[in-house]
């Protein structure tokens, strides 16, 4: 079926390509790994010039929502190819980090998926709390609270992680 685009949207779809590919790309590329970014990132642009003419503002949390549910996607078809049903994007327990920075990610590693990427969204991606709203599909004040949460949380796991540390290394 050949889909009949009005005259201008053409343009209009490469300068919102131009202007939000970098930064979805950089969201794809925290969240999978190395091979598949250029392949989920692909999918995400294909999927919104199919539908850049039905959206009123296409803006880059619509274009990220694309980007996470192709992400999603891809997950499912990888556990279903290895037959788990664990996420692929756990990793073994590291042992217990010496720098600020370690800690940091090994505290991240801690928090459920949904305060990981709530923590990614506001820091990583820089979105404003309208834009995530967007993303996740719920209203601003449940991102503020969830947001909120997920701080308390990874605070919690940091002083978890940085007391084990203190234990561990003589003074």
């Amino acid at each position: 079926m050949v889909t009949i685009r009005p005259v201008g949207n053409d343009e209009r779809f490469e300068e919102f390509f131009r202007t939000h590919y970098g930064r979805v790309r950089r969201y794809v590329a925290r969240r999978t790994s190395a091979g598949l970014v250029d392949d989920v990132t692909s999918a995400a642009f294909t999927v919104a010039w199919r539908k850049f003419d039905t959206v009123d503002e296409p803006s880059i949390a619509w274009v990220i929502r694309i980007a996470s549910l192709e992400l999603a996607n891809v997950r499912r078809k990888e556990l279903r190819r290895r037959g788990r049903e664990r996420s692929w994007l756990e990793r073994p327990a590291a042992p217990v980090a010496a720098t600020d920075h370690e800690m940091l990610a090994a505290a991240l590693d801690d928090l459920s998926d949904t305060d990981r990427e709530i923590v990614r969204l506001v820091h990583w991606d820089e979105l404003a709390r309208g834009e995530i709203a967007e993303v996740l599909g719920i209203s601003v004040g449940a991102v503020n609270v969830r947001y909120h949460r997920a701080l308390s949380r990874l605070e919690a796991r940091l002083h978890a992680h940085e007391t084990t540390t203190t234990q561990e290394v003589p003074r």
